[in-house]
């Protein structure tokens, strides 16, 4: 009998070190998914924004890095917890084995024969009387160690929880780096800036410098002739082949403002055409340009 509890004993320290790697996997897999339920708020809540920049692809790449992340700390609890279940399945029958091992290694070999007691007044041959007292009493400890492991999921559960919360709850509401409180009779000599009765205005009959807050520019190529020499010359810094415009075949179409305005042309977007050097028009193509 001293020989199962012993056993029974040992059990306690094993699962409890694989209990305490539980804890950490579970605690890095609720890091891991607060990034990702983060990542998934944002995405969704600038939707319209990724869609317009094509964006889709590596939004996509980034969540599924996330969601592998918490998933190989979700295997590795899982695995954890697979080992606690096991042990603990295990426990009564290797309790058992260690208990009749024992009782019957200490048997000597005339007490096996003749079935002579011992000296301390216990009968030496196993006897199924025996085997099955002994299985009774183990029958009630199958059902409270069967339990264990579930009844420690939970404890470790609501550990990891209540310490989420805890911290949630104990954190401070402003971050003091970010802000500056002055009271109602603070010093403000040490400010950076500061205005009195001040008026600002743009001038009436200032020059014209910005339209729709982008630098305005006035397309020199477009409804009206251009001279051949102009038009090479703004064409060559750009490296762009001859008699052609190149075309925007991009996912957004990023930079075609830039491209066109220094070299006259109306960044406005109108399909199935182009400019050539002359100044012709050519259906089934895509340009920006007018």
């Amino acid at each position: 009998m001293l020989a199962g509890l012993a056993v029974m004993i040992l059990f306690f320290p094993l699962n409890g070190i694989v209990m305490w790697l539980t804890q950490k996997f579970e605690a890095k897999e609720m890091v891991w998914k607060d990034e990702r339920m983060k990542c998934l708020t944002e995405t969704l809540s600038g939707i319209k924004i990724i869609k317009l920049y094509a964006w889709e692809e590596a939004f996509e790449k980034l969540v599924t890095q996330l969601r592998n992340s918490e998933l190989r700390q979700l295997l590795l609890g899982s695995v954890s917890w697979g080992v606690v279940e096991a042990n603990w399945t295990l426990a009564p029958f290797v309790v058992l084995l260690a208990t009749f091992s024992s009782y019957v290694a200490r048997l000597r070999p005339e007490e096996c024969i003749n079935g002579t007691s011992t000296k301390d007044g216990i009968q030496g041959l196993l006897t199924p009387e025996k085997i099955f007292v002994s299985l009774s009493l183990f029958n009630l400890l199958r059902v409270p160690l069967t339990n264990l492991p579930y009844i420690i999921s939970l404890v470790v559960m609501a550990y990891v929880s209540i310490r989420r919360l805890g911290l949630f709850f104990m954190a401070e509401e402003l971050n003091e780096d970010s802000v500056t409180r002055f009271g109602g009779s603070a010093n403000l000599s040490g400010t950076a800036l500061e205005f009195y009765d001040a008026s600002f205005s743009w001038e009436r009959n200032g020059p014209l410098v910005l339209k729709k807050t982008i630098l305005y520019h006035s397309p020199w190529i477009s409804g009206g002739r251009h001279r051949k020499r102009w038009f090479g010359k703004v064409l060559s810094p750009f490296c762009l082949p001859r008699r052609t415009l190149p075309k925007i075949w991009d996912s957004t179409a990023v930079g075609h403002s830039s491209l066109h305005l220094p070299i006259g042309l109306d960044p406005t977007p109108e399909p199935a055409r182009e400019h050539t050097l002359r100044g012709a028009l050519r259906p089934r193509s895509l340009c920006y340009g007018n």
